[in-house]
């Protein structure tokens, strides 16, 4: 698609919560004329990555880790969009756990990721406060 994101890991460095080349990707797209762009791609993601979030803290409660997988599924492919690599990568992590059936490790992973997700979501909004609901 026209919109893809770069991948999500190039140029970003440890411990940086949102790659600058996938966000610039988007911005680049609204100077071109695709106005709109950026917001609907923030305001997606941060709607449903709210809505993730839950499901996983919900599934987590339950001891679903099928519904932990599947939750940790669509944030990490929505986080590697954005640009949220280290995001991404730790849910890919969770996923990888759940079917290794290491749930303390999956558990593990998901609580940091229901931690790092609440950064993202806090550096996206100060970024494009416009994007806000």
């Amino acid at each position: 698609a026209a919109d893809a994101a770069p991948p999500a890991h190039a140029d970003v460095a440890p411990g940086e919560l949102l790659n600058p080349a996938a966000l610039a990707h988007f911005e680049a797209r609204e100077r071109a004329g695709r106005h709109g762009v950026l917001q609907r791609v923030v305001s997606a993601y941060l709607d449903q990555s709210r809505t993730l979030i839950g499901q996983m803290r919900d599934a987590l409660t339950a001891n679903n880790f099928d519904g932990v997988r599947e939750a940790a599924h669509a944030l990490k492919s929505s986080s590697a969009v954005v640009g949220a690599a280290t995001l991404s990568t730790l849910c890919r992590e969770v996923e990888e756990s759940c079917r290794a059936g290491d749930f303390a490790g999956a558990a593990s992973a998901a609580h940091g990721a229901i931690v790092l997700c609440g950064e993202v979501l806090i550096a996206l909004g100060a970024r494009y406060p416009q994007s806000q609901p």
